[in-house]
């Protein structure tokens, strides 16, 4: 069986890089980045556009999961309500898969200090470091495994996954 695996945090959590480690690992596997189907100038986050958005994920993982010779499909994105990943699985049925969601939850310190680097390299605006501060403080309560990735490396938490996948 097709497996779905989410990996999802708030901005910052090393969500993209762990995905980018994970992914040899997986194959064969498809990898959706949430965020790719956000890019767009100028940005607009009105209900319509969010509709949009879900619609184009929901139907690029229905994909992933419909075609052949993949195992493996790894999603990552922010994801910090449990409504969000429902509304996606919900409009995945009646697909068959098994579904693994992996929370990245640094630690308030380790998240500021990895934003304010990314800052500092310009990748991203001063204003993240609230809005990411803010959805952390959601997942503690939202399904799945939870990992403290404060101490943890980008391939020391691969490895953690794997280990739950059983690909190890």
């Amino acid at each position: 069986m097709k497996r779905l695996i989410v990996v999802r945090g708030p901005m910052g959590a090393g969500k993209t890089t762990l995905c980018q480690v994970l992914l040899p690992y997986l194959q064969p596997a498809f990898w959706l980045d949430g965020d790719w189907c956000w890019e767009m100038e100028p940005f607009t986050a009105d209900e319509a556009m969010r509709e949009m958005v879900m619609e184009n994920i929901a139907f690029l993982l229905g994909q992933f999961l419909r075609a052949e010779g993949k195992d493996n499909v790894l999603f990552s994105w922010v994801l910090h309500e449990d409504a969000i990943l429902e509304d996606l699985l919900h409009r995945l049925f009646p697909l068959r898969f098994s579904l693994h969601v992996f929370n990245l939850e640094p630690g308030e310190q380790a998240l500021t200090e990895r934003l304010q680097g990314d800052i500092a390299r310009g990748a991203r605006e001063e204003d993240v470091v609230e809005r990411a501060l803010e959805r952390r403080r959601h997942y503690p309560g939202l399904r799945g495994e939870h990992l403290d990735t404060s101490r943890l490396t980008p391939e020391e938490t691969a490895h953690v996954i794997l280990e739950k996948l059983g690909k190890q």
